[in-house]
């Protein structure tokens, strides 16, 4: 379920640019097992288009499934490594909500795009898991889901950052699962931790879990549950 809401995003943010020719240097930041970066690749000459992951793991997923001369390289968006003014354009798909300080990556994408340069990305915004916050607001006052940045935060960060030509757009989705467990157990393998300050540090008992799973809806046709996603899509150009 979440692997085709990752390409569904994916889709609508190729969509946003509205290009159908990408400059001559782009990169793909967070470009997992390289859906995105596929995309990419019939817009712009391979030569330059680099796919960036900070799990050594996923380029080697994206290296074995792309041919082509593209550049791949290991890296923290935070402190992306690269030159000055070398990239035309910038992607990336539902990766940035799992950077601590987006802020830092805002300043990263100005440094190293070439002035007039653009940006395409997708995150989660706060509506996201909010069943599942609901339910463990039951349990305990402890945050037990990652809090994403609304898109009133985002405008103010494009403001601060001066950045030109702003859009954003959202929209929810709703994905179906089995279980509460099953939602987890997805959460957890797409290496979604919960970083929030205020989390409860100490293992979660099985009472706790239980009384959460008690509390979380079922979904409206009486299978399974459902689970929110909302998804911003943000462009802008370095001025």
């Amino acid at each position: 379920e979440f692997a085709q809401l990752q390409r569904d995003v994916a889709d609508q943010l190729v969509v946003l640019c509205g290009l159908t020719k990408l400059p001559a240097k782009v990169l793909d930041i967070g470009c997992g097992t390289g859906y995105l970066t596929q995309l990419l690749c019939s817009r712009s000459r391979h030569s330059g288009l680099v796919a960036m992951d900070i799990a050594m793991p996923m380029l080697q997923v994206v290296k074995s499934r792309i041919a082509g001369q593209l550049g791949y390289v290991c890296g923290d968006a935070e402190q992306l490594p690269f030159q000055t003014h070398c990239f035309g354009s910038i992607f990336s798909n539902l990766a940035l909500q799992w950077c601590p300080n987006l802020q830092a990556v805002l300043v990263e994408f100005r440094r190293i795009l070439v002035p007039g340069g653009k940006f395409y990305f997708s995150t989660f915004g706060p509506q996201t898991l909010i069943e599942l916050k609901q339910a463990w607001a039951h349990v305990d006052q402890f945050r037990h889901v990652n809090e994403f940045t609304s898109i009133d935060e985002l405008q103010s960060l494009l403001e601060a950052g001066q950045w030109m030509n702003c859009r954003i757009e959202r929209r929810h989705y709703q994905l179906k699962y089995p279980s509460v467990i099953s939602l987890m157990q997805e959460l957890k393998g797409l290496g979604a931790q919960n970083a929030a300050h205020d989390r409860n540090r100490q293992l979660t008992t099985k009472s706790s879990l239980n009384n959460m799973i008690e509390h979380y809806p079922i979904a409206l046709d009486g299978e399974g549950i459902t689970a929110t996603f909302e998804v911003i899509w943000v462009s802008a150009e370095a001025g």
